[in-house]
């Protein structure tokens, strides 16, 4: 059954100031990595692969692998987001047939400062800057 679980561990370690959940679960399919505050139970990191290499598990011949994680970082008492990506490429084989299907995007979140550096004036309207919307 790809539910049920293979491996599991639960650790407490600490995480810049707070101390955090670490949390490692596998299934035949997905390994699964959260990190989740002790104190608030916000999951600040979050970390999904999947894998499908098994035609038994996958009789229609769709073979899949993907990839999913967010990272929050400490900020004035909360967590703000530090970057997310997402990668997915799902494969279609059939006898003399075969068709990918590739798709994957990032987010980084390097500076988040209502003081832009320098340069962010030369090529982007700040009063246009989404950032002033995240106070």
């Amino acid at each position: 059954n790809d539910k049920s679980l293979l491996e599991n561990n639960l650790t407490i370690t600490k995480y810049a100031d707070s101390f955090v959940y670490e949390i490692h679960l596998k299934t035949s399919s997905t390994d699964y990595y959260l990190i989740i505050d002790k104190k608030t139970f916000a999951v600040i990191e979050f970390s999904l692969i999947s894998y499908n290499r098994d035609k038994e598990v996958s009789p229609n011949n769709f073979l899949r692998e993907g990839k999913v994680f967010y990272k929050y970082r400490p900020h004035k008492g909360n967590w703000v987001l530090k970057e997310t990506s997402a990668i997915w490429n799902v494969t279609y084989e059939k006898e003399n047939e075969k068709t990918d299907l590739d798709m994957n995007f990032s987010i980084i979140v390097n500076d988040y400062s209502l003081k832009p550096f320098p340069e962010f004036n030369k090529s982007v309207n700040e009063k246009m800057d989404i950032r002033r919307s995240f106070k």
